[in-house]
């Protein structure tokens, strides 16, 4: 775990988040915030109508996304 050094960032990882977990994804492990610090996420379900999919959280999220196959 590392500080997140700018509270801006601590706003936009959050509402990443709560994009993600409304549209359906969920935590699969970690989440944890101290302060300044976030455990990393590992989150599943998610998809390309969630932000934290189509834009740089620049956080310790790591989303998993199943696809049909390669292409």
């Amino acid at each position: 775990m590392g500080p997140i050094t700018d509270t801006r960032q601590i706003q936009v990882i959050e509402s990443h988040l709560e994009d993600a977990l409304a549209k359906g994804a969920r935590i699969l492990t970690g989440g944890k915030k101290q302060g300044m610090i976030y455990a990393p996420i590992v989150m599943v379900n998610v998809d390309h109508s969630m932000t934290l999919m189509r834009e740089e959280t620049f956080g310790p999220i790591i989303p998993i996304m199943k696809v049909r196959d390669e292409e």
